[in-house]
């Protein structure tokens, strides 16, 4: 998903054209580059919640306090547990047990596509229902409707952190307790149901945003040092792979 502004990549003629030449002639070291840019860019998204100027709706941005994660809840109803305390945050969203977050970083995802194309992303089979939105549907299991009875049902006190980001960044957390009892009008209408539906909101990590492609235009006229990796860069390997984000020469 690209940034909301148009964005427009140009190289000076002067001083590069000769090394800009060679560097197309045999680019596979300038394009392995820039497929790390473009994973350093979607690890950011994580951190900022945003990319560029597309900033990530919080979870359920349109239910009222208290809050509950009850896609995430329900996923541990099914499996007999209770929620946990990050199911109770509006964000960060997309951080939970960080397989995504994770795998955009990891170098293995950085395919050459022939000579001037370059491929980045992630292996992750959902990561593309974050990225453009989608609608998913959950089991509501005879195991999680006793165990919601049970949670809906409990004056018991547990600890929670209350999250929230203003829009230049800041984050604040609050730490409080809840009961289930509080969470039981946004939870019993689970009982009555065999699935639970939900649209997720679109939160891309990949696309081509202001800054990335000046990042790439001063890779490109630089003597190629590498950019600055947040991570841990094993081998880049050829050929083709399940990505999200990509560029070409």
């Amino acid at each position: 998903m690209p940034d909301n502004s148009p964005v427009s990549l140009h190289v000076s003629r002067d001083r590069v054209l000769v090394n800009l030449r060679k560097r197309l002639e045999n680019p596979k070291k300038v394009m392995k580059q820039i497929g790390v840019l473009i994973q350093n860019q979607a690890e950011i998204t994580f951190e900022e919640q945003r990319l560029g100027r597309i900033r990530w709706k919080r979870r359920y941005p349109n239910q009222g306090e208290p809050f509950i994660n009850i896609a995430a809840a329900l996923r541990r109803f099914n499996q007999d547990r209770n929620p946990l305390s990050r199911h109770f945050e509006r964000r960060p969203a997309l951080i939970g047990e960080r397989h995504l977050s994770r795998s955009v970083r990891t170098r293995s995802n950085i395919t050459l596509m022939g000579t001037h194309e370059v491929q980045a992303g992630t292996t992750v089979p959902y990561a593309d229902d974050h990225q453009k939105g989608a609608t998913t549907r959950q089991p509501i299991t005879d195991t999680a409707k006793k165990r919601i009875a049970k949670f809906i049902g409990s004056k018991r006190k547990f600890k929670i952190k209350t999250t929230t980001m203003r829009p230049d960044g800041v984050v604040t957390q609050v730490k409080t307790e809840a009961t289930g009892a509080m969470y039981k009008k946004k939870l019993e209408p689970l009982l009555n149901k065999t699935e639970l539906v939900t649209k997720l909101n679109p939160r891309p990590m990949f696309g081509l945003t202001k800054q990335l492609a000046e990042d790439i235009v001063e890779l490109v006229e630089s003597d190629l040092p590498p950019p600055a990796a947040s991570r841990n860069a094993p081998d880049f390997p050829q050929g083709p792979g399940p990505v999200l984000g990509g560029a070409r020469t």
